[in-house]
């Protein structure tokens, strides 16, 4: 099982969105009015429509400008089923019963689950105020359950959907508990109150990261794990020296630093200005275009992975809304010498420095092997993108098998061994298991 966004979900097989189209099915509870005439177009709009937006946004047309067009969410009205009334006796939260019971009214009226890559089911319930079930998405599934027609609450649940993790604010303290960059003692916190919780970061849609109504453009890092950013542009800093990163808004170029931090996890460097739709409401002087972001991410996406958790390089403040690097300022690793300096930010990229790494020549084979492989995650994805992505990661594919399944679909990976996230030697071989659809018995009792 997987909490994400306050509610348990059970992970299904991961869908790539472009694989199929999205379907919606409404619902409502009993004893509240439905939905209003026309609902349906309108919910058609909000996920759909993939022009360029002006004076709002669309779920498509969001991650289309995120991914630069490898990520879409298509559909039409056609796609979009209900509203549907459903039982309201079961105390609590029952979404699942909720889904599975709006989902067989829709079947009358020709949905069929297999049909889509991913689903979403809207609760449209104005006496839900103020949202006590909150919404959900199942990590690297293909569900997302969302209370109220709300883009960015559904472009966030979608985020989980396609496998990524919240973004968390990490504060650390020092000697005397004073409040400091990075140590060994931190903790995710939300902003302002800083209570825990993983929704901090104010820069990323998948903690906080909006300044108006639209979201901001999610981090570099997230766009890597989306195949929007190439391993090419998401270099692993080995050397000291000086480095350009190019605004994430980009479309090419290097936009991502990666430097491990002996821990497992990756110091991460991006850079954002006010390029766009979703990041031009930034103000000229704002720190959060006047910086370099540092993020502690971890290796890979996976159902059990924790946030992205973004650093405070001025502490001092108290907010996290100036957290990127300024010109002129130096972050420290507790764990490393390693120091890095934003030398210079500008509107064609940030300019930075790096030190105190150690020779790479002087690191043993021994060494750099073991560290040369880091398992993807696979599952759910179709047998040639997760061959892409074990060499993206400097591995290579092991015994490879098929097998029948009911629930993944023909020509997706079922398992692999070993999980994501464990590293090998330099091409370590991973096992996959690829799905060859239902067994005959069961294609014929279908």
């Amino acid at each position: 099982m997987s909490l994400v966004c306050g509610l348990a979900t059970t992970p299904a097989a991961a869908s790539a969105a472009g694989g199929g189209p999205t379907g919606v099915v409404i619902h409502y509870k009993e004893g509240d009015s439905p939905p209003d005439p026309g609902y349906e177009q309108l919910v058609a709009e909000v996920m759909f429509d993939p022009g360029t937006p002006s004076g709002g946004f669309t779920v498509q047309n969001y991650f289309r400008t995120q991914t630069y067009g490898a990520v879409n969410f298509t559909g039409d009205e056609g796609d979009v089923f209900g509203p549907y009334e459903v039982k309201d006796e079961f105390g609590g939260c029952p979404f699942n019963t909720w889904n599975n019971e709006a989902a067989a009214k829709a079947a009358v009226d020709g949905f069929n689950r297999s049909d889509y890559s991913q689903v979403v089911y809207l609760l449209q319930n104005e006496a839900f105020a103020p949202n006590p079930c909150g919404s959900a998405g199942a990590v690297g599934g293909e569900m997302a359950w969302v209370n109220g027609l709300s883009e960015y609450t559904i472009v966030h649940e979608l985020g989980h959907v396609l496998g990524s993790p919240h973004a968390a604010a990490y504060r650390c303290f020092g000697p005397g508990h004073v409040p400091t960059t990075y140590s060994a003692d931190c903790a995710e916190v939300e902003p302002p109150g800083e209570e825990p919780g993983e929704y901090g970061d104010p820069f990323d849609p998948m903690g906080s990261g909006r300044k108006t109504s639209p979201p901001l453009e999610m981090s570099a890092w997230r766009k890597l794990e989306l195949g929007a950013i190439p391993a090419a542009d998401a270099p692993t800093v080995i050397r000291n020296g000086t480095y350009t990163i190019l605004p994430l808004e980009q479309s090419s170029g290097v936009r991502l630093l990666r430097i491990p931090n002996g821990a497992g996890d990756y110091i991460d460097l991006d850079f954002r200005q006010r390029i766009g739709f979703f990041d031009e409401t930034y103000p000229v002087d704002d720190p959060g275009v006047r910086g370099v972001a540092i993020h502690l991410d971890p290796p890979a996406w996976g159902t059990d992975v924790h946030p992205s958790r973004l650093l405070d390089t001025t502490p001092e403040t108290g907010s996290f809304d100036d957290a990127p690097l300024a010109a002129g300022r130096q972050f420290h690793d507790f764990r490393s010498p390693l120091t890095i300096e934003t030398v210079s930010v500008g509107v064609g990229g940030a300019t930075v420095k790096v030190s105190g790494l150690p020779d790479p020549l002087e690191a043993t084979t021994r060494k750099v092997a073991r560290v040369g492989c880091r398992v993807p995650k696979l599952k759910g994805k179709k047998l040639k993108v997760a061959l892409k992505a074990l060499d993206r990661r400097n591995c290579r594919v092991g015994k490879l098998k098929r097998r029948h399944s009911r629930k993944v679909p023909k020509g997706r990976v079922v398992s692999q061994k070993p999980k994501p996230g464990k590293g090998l030697k330099e091409g370590g071989r991973v096992a996959v298991v690829v799905s060859s659809g239902p067994a005959k018995a069961e294609r014929k009792r279908r």
